[in-house]
């Protein structure tokens, strides 16, 4: 196994316990107001004023506090989670198989992919990937038991960002069981670039 694949793996598994134990944390702040609140201000009725007090106190506390404190360290996991940026989670996904040319090709749930499984009808061709990010990393894997899949070298057919750069600076045939490694590189470069 790569060394590439062992990284997301073990990255999967840590962004997803950040993830629980800032939801867990936000649970337990709202579940600790609301009873606060309601033994000092909620009468036996359900609907009165103190009762609206209280819960209006308890998202103060549970919520507005914690979004304002993750503005300070966006980076944080409770920020990420209040914010509800997307953290670059690995993933694999297994698209249908690719039947003509794709260009800037996006399929569904790449936005947070790592690996890429990919088969194909007949021999076939990537000119580029959607999804471009500063730093993110993406694995094609040619999952295909007979086709070859071709990723196009610098192919004007996609627009800039989702081009390919190889590091033969040609066109990059993956046979069938082989894997390709690009990291989306931005400023001057702003291309998806082999390593």
């Amino acid at each position: 196994m790569s060394d590439y694949v062992q990284k997301a793996r073990r990255a999967t598994v840590g962004v997803s316990a950040l993830g629980w134990i800032a939801l867990l944390c936000l649970v337990g702040s709202i579940a600790f107001w609301l009873s606060l609140f309601i033994d000092l201000l909620a009468p036996p009725q359900f609907f009165s004023p103190q009762m609206v007090q209280a819960f209006l106190a308890v998202m103060a506390f549970s919520l507005v506090l914690p979004l304002f404190w993750s503005m300070l360290l966006p980076s944080s996991p409770a920020g990420k989670l209040l914010q509800k940026q997307q953290w670059a989670t690995p993933g694999v996904i297994t698209p249908t198989a690719i039947a003509a040319q794709q260009d800037n090709y996006a399929p569904t749930g790449h936005t947070n992919t790592v690996i890429f499984r990919l088969t194909a009808t007949g021999a076939q061709t990537i000119t580029g990937l959607s999804g471009a990010g500063d730093g993110r990393l993406v694995i094609i894997q040619n999952d295909d038991a007979t086709d070859t899949i071709t990723l196009n070298h610098e192919s004007a057919s996609s627009i800039a960002v989702d081009r390919f750069r190889n590091s033969a600076a040609a066109n990059l045939a993956l046979a069938p069981g082989f894997t390709a490694t690009y990291i989306w590189v931005g400023s001057t470069t702003s291309r998806w670039v082999q390593q």
